[in-house]
């Protein structure tokens, strides 16, 4: 089956003033007007003819007028919405209903979710000595969001769909490290949970997202490797916040489906990769990625969105086989 990535920039943070004069001034605003963006968006999404969307800056308008008929009716997918905080954009994971049958979705505020949440309190409580650090933590709209299906063609084969947008600022290295850390904590509690309450075994993970992170950060790290030792340098990004005797672990054998040598966020500036596709390896066989646009494609009008990109993202796709 193939899934597929995609922080398609929301109408909410694009057209604004700051959106449309410093952010992307080089798009021509008619082209960083919804009515266009959307129309570019859905011809690409339908394109890629994807069994699983996990889709970031979804606006609500967009899900409910754009993404629902387009995507629900016309390719008989069904999609789950969740609101990051207050804004109103959010995380949206869409899935053929052909294939894949909807057993129970979550959406939870990290920065709300750990101060409670019985599998998060040994990590949290390492984090009480820094107010200030705990503050900003807590108080931040990340949300996780996760899907659990079910397989209609192996009904004893069930998947977690994990679907992300992790805090951005330039000094929150270690936000955003924690973020994944309480993330991973929290889908190893819900996979868990699913194999006592369905009596299986069988359950496959993928995490998908805008992470917000440079193939070096602790993130690809921790996912990839599994460890982040107490030493990373990206607990020391802001002085004042730093986090001490903190190392992070996590018990999932992941991969990253295209590796690091690309790049999914293209603006005048700032072109890096931000954007993954982890799945475990031990459920699932790598067959192919979908080649991504060449630099000479995504600079014929200086950088994305253009008149040719709807996002100031690329979506990344990968096609996975079921280990049996």
């Amino acid at each position: 089956f193939r899934v597929c990535s995609y922080n398609i920039l929301a109408d909410y943070y694009a057209d604004t003033e700051d959106g449309r004069t410093k952010l992307f001034n080089y798009c021509p605003q008619y082209a960083i007007d919804i009515d266009y963006r959307k129309q570019l968006m859905i011809k690409e999404l339908v394109g890629y003819n994807a069994d699983i969307f996990c889709l970031q800056e979804v606006d609500f308008k967009v899900f409910d007028l754009d993404l629902i008929p387009f995507l629900g009716e016309q390719c008989s997918m069904h999609g789950v919405h969740n609101k990051k905080g207050t804004t109103p954009e959010g995380l949206a994971t869409f899935f053929r209903t052909d294939r894949f049958e909807l057993i129970e979705s979550y959406g939870l505020n990290i920065g709300e979710t750990v101060k409670t949440h019985a599998a998060c309190q040994e990590l949290f409580e390492k984090l009480q000595y820094n107010p200030q650090l705990v503050t900003r933590f807590t108080d931040r709209s990340t949300t996780l969001q996760v899907v659990l299906l079910r397989s209609k063609e192996f009904p004893e084969k069930y998947f977690v769909v994990a679907n992300t947008h992790l805090y951005f600022h330039p000094d929150a290295d270690h936000i955003r490290l924690l973020q994944i850390g309480f993330s991973m904590i929290l889908v190893e509690d819900f996979v868990m949970k699913f194999k006592e309450k369905f009596a299986t075994s069988d359950i496959s993970l993928l995490f998908c997202g805008d992470f917000n992170s440079v193939p070096e950060c602790g993130i690809l790290k921790l996912m990839t490797e599994g460890f982040v030792p107490e030493t990373f340098i990206d607990w020391n990004s802001k002085k004042e916040e730093a986090v001490r005797e903190v190392d992070l672990r996590q018990s999932f054998n992941m991969k990253s489906a295209y590796g690091t040598n690309i790049k999914t966020n293209f603006t005048v500036g700032f072109k890096e990769c931000l954007d993954y596709i982890f799945y475990q390896s031990d459920k699932f066989t790598l067959t192919k990625v979908i080649e991504m646009p060449s630099e000479e494609d995504l600079e014929a009008h200086t950088a994305i969105p253009s008149v040719s990109f709807p996002s100031d993202h690329i979506a990344i796709l990968a096609e996975l086989k079921i280990v049996p």
